[in-house]
């Protein structure tokens, strides 16, 4: 088998193609040129459906990985059918104060959800996130009654490849909403989503957010892209 050559190389590390997922495994991650000071390996492959369930792809458990998932065009085709509020009203922060408050509740909700299996890259690029990309930020906060219970976030960036996008990097629900009330901030989300994020949408899901992948499946995203992190 002849050895894959990376088609772009970036500051965080290599992006190789691969026909299709399912051929990202640990043979493959093992026989490509991954530097240690690279952070991140990247395989494309050819775009498919973002399914309700996290991929199936065989990589092992000492590395971390997400997908790169995107709108099939500029912005967001159709918002979730509306659904019944169960108490759950929504707004975009009033002042940078609030904004930041809310980033950092959503912050530490999501280190408490998940715990270990959050990325060391997650934790390292958060203060920088805050200084930078907060006031940058369009948001969207999630209540229940006056209680903050989850924020949406996208920012407008630029890809790898040289597109223009609207980056999803808070889709955060807080622990302890019942299943109507997560319906109802989700929808309450993909109608905000469509009216504000006018670029094509990209987010990256890692593997075990459930959640995220049934969201962005219902929304009609793809997915083309796996990108894995060493856990240390």
């Amino acid at each position: 088998m002849k050895k894959l050559e990376p088609f772009k190389v970036t500051k965080t590390g290599p992006l190789y193609r691969v026909k299709r997922p399912s051929q990202v495994d640990r043979k493959l991650i093992d026989s490509v040129e991954w530097g240690k000071e690279q952070r991140l390996l990247s395989f494309d492959f050819k775009p498919v459906r973002v399914p309700s369930k996290p991929i199936p792809f065989k990589i092992p458990r000492k590395y971390c990985w997400r997908a790169a998932c995107y709108s099939t065009g500029q912005g967001i085709k159709s918002a979730l059918k509306p659904c019944p509020e169960a108490g759950i009203t929504s707004r975009p922060p009033a002042s940078f104060a609030e904004h930041l408050r809310a980033s950092r509740a959503a912050y530490r909700s999501y280190r408490k959800k998940w715990g270990k299996l959050v990325p060391p890259g997650i934790i390292a690029a958060y203060p920088k996130y805050v200084k930078e990309s907060v006031k940058k930020s369009t948001s969207l906060m999630i209540f229940r009654g006056k209680k903050l219970v989850g924020l949406f976030s996208h920012l407008k960036t630029t890809g790898v490849l040289g597109d223009k996008q609207n980056y999803v990097c808070w889709y955060e629900l807080f622990p302890g909403l019942t299943a109507a009330e997560r319906r109802s901030a989700r929808c309450q989300a993909s109608h905000w989503l469509k009216k504000t994020a006018k670029r094509r949408v990209s987010v990256l899901v890692e593997s075990y957010e459930k959640d995220a992948f049934e969201f962005f499946s219902m929304l009609g995203f793809i997915t083309r892209r796996v990108v894995i992190e060493r856990r240390a």
